[in-house]
């Protein structure tokens, strides 16, 4: 069974973001499609290959310190922009330091790691002005999962990343894909 093409962008991108140094400004991750597409679990099910996935509270106000600091990958699953501070979303998908604050928290931690970031929606987000939307899409790479995506053959998607892993660790600078 075939991978899929949208898929393999997304593998593609995670090779990109989490074998290789991180540029500033790189474009983070917006998977979006119509609900059982897969979305979450084309994401979730890479802790099988080893990759640490913090999943960011839907509820920013409930950020915790000490699971998102040594994740390999944020995953913001139901993304919606109202939940942000625009200002400090763009700092964090930029990869600029940015402060995020839990649940009662006064002063908050600051983030001044540029790692990577998955987000997650059914839709588009919808944004009050085009230069907030620009500012946004410049700073995300978009992968459309669609209604014809339902299947995902699990075993081959951890396999592709692992050797995607591999040929990384193995010098190979370029890293090919195939479906």
């Amino acid at each position: 069974e075939e991978i899929g093409q949208a898929r393999m962008d997304i593998l593609a991108w995670f090779s990109e973001n989490l074998f290789e140094h991180r540029a500033f400004k790189q474009a983070q991750l917006l998977i979006l499609g119509e609900s059982n597409t897969l979305k979450t679990t084309s994401v979730l099910i890479l802790r099988e290959a080893g990759v640490d996935i913090y999943e960011v509270p839907t509820d920013t106000r409930n950020f915790k310190f000490e699971d998102w600091s040594k994740s390999d990958v944020w995953f913001m699953d139901e993304f919606k922009i109202s939940s942000f501070d625009l200002d400090s979303l763009f700092k964090l998908l930029a990869g600029n330091s940015v402060v995020l604050r839990g649940a009662y928290e006064q002063s908050g931690h600051t983030r001044d790691v540029n790692g990577p970031i998955v987000l997650a929606a059914m839709h588009e987000p919808a944004f009050k002005t085009a230069a907030d939307k620009k500012a946004f899409y410049n700073r995300v790479k978009v992968v459309h999962l669609e209604a014809t995506d339902i299947q995902l053959d699990s075993k081959r998607y951890i396999k592709t990343i692992l050797e995607l892993k591999e040929a990384y660790n193995s010098g190979h600078t370029e890293i090919m894909l195939s479906e």
